[in-house]
């Protein structure tokens, strides 16, 4: 898993690999660190490529078809609102979280 790039207009960018997306923890450290778009490149597909919003529903995608290149446009402040409104961020109990990840 890479850290988030440094934010010089407000946008943080990061990759995680296929198979991290199976584990919440990498992607949520991600986000609370200020990642805003996450490429996760997979092996399970030929092409395929898409962008999915923040609730999870896929915005654009491409086929296998040919060779393309993927546009979309990114409004990260939807993602913010939905993060409030949520509170998976806002109810977090980190002190709670030590006898969880003791060695």
């Amino acid at each position: 898993m890479t850290t988030t790039a440094e934010k010089p207009m407000k946008f943080g960018v990061s990759t995680v690999i296929c198979y991290d997306r199976h584990f919440s923890e990498g992607p949520r450290a991600l986000a609370l660190n200020c990642c805003d778009l996450m490429f996760v490149p997979t092996a399970t597909a030929a092409g395929r490529s898409f962008f999915s919003g923040p609730t999870g529903d896929v915005v654009t995608r491409l086929g296998s078809e040919h060779d393309a290149i993927l546009h979309c446009e990114i409004d990260t402040e939807v993602s913010a609102q939905l993060r409030d409104e949520w509170g998976f961020f806002r109810d977090r109990r980190p002190d709670a979280y030590g006898a969880l990840v003791a060695p």
